[in-house]
C-alpha cells in the first residue's frame, strides 16, 4: 500500500511537472502566435503603404504629363504670336513705317 501510494505520489509529480511544461509551451506559442499577428499587421501595413505610394507615383506621372502637353501648347501658342508679330512688323513698314489709321486719306 505505501509503495502505490509513493507511485501515486510520483505520478501526481510527473503530472504536476508535466502541466507546468505544458503551460510554458502554451505561453510560448502564445508569444509566437502575438508575434506572427503584429507581424502580419505590419506587413498589411506596409502593403498599404507600397500601394499608395504608387498612387502617387501615378497622380505625378499624370501631373507630369499634363505640363509637357501644356508646356507644348504654350509654346505653339507663343511660336504663333511670334509669327504673327514679325508680318505685323513687316506689313507695318511694307504700309509706309509710322503713318497711322486715316493719316494717307489727304485729309
Amino acid at each position: 500500500v505505501a509503495q502505490l501510494e509513493r507511485l501515486r505520489a510520483d505520478d501526481n509529480q510527473l503530472i504536476d511537472e508535466l502541466q507546468e511544461l505544458l503551460g510554458e509551451q502554451v505561453a510560448v506559442v502564445h508569444e509566437h502566435a502575438s508575434d506572427d499577428e503584429r507581424l502580419a499587421a505590419a506587413e498589411r501595413r506596409h502593403a498599404k503603404q507600397l500601394h499608395q505610394m504608387r498612387r502617387l507615383c501615378e497622380i505625378a506621372q499624370q501631373r507630369e504629363r499634363e505640363v509637357r502637353d501644356e508646356a507644348a501648347a504654350l509654346r505653339e501658342q507663343l511660336e504663333h504670336y511670334s509669327e504673327w508679330l514679325v508680318y505685323a512688323g513687316e506689313a507695318h513698314v511694307a504700309g509706309g513705317g509710322g503713318a497711322g489709321v486715316g493719316d494717307d486719306d489727304g485729309a
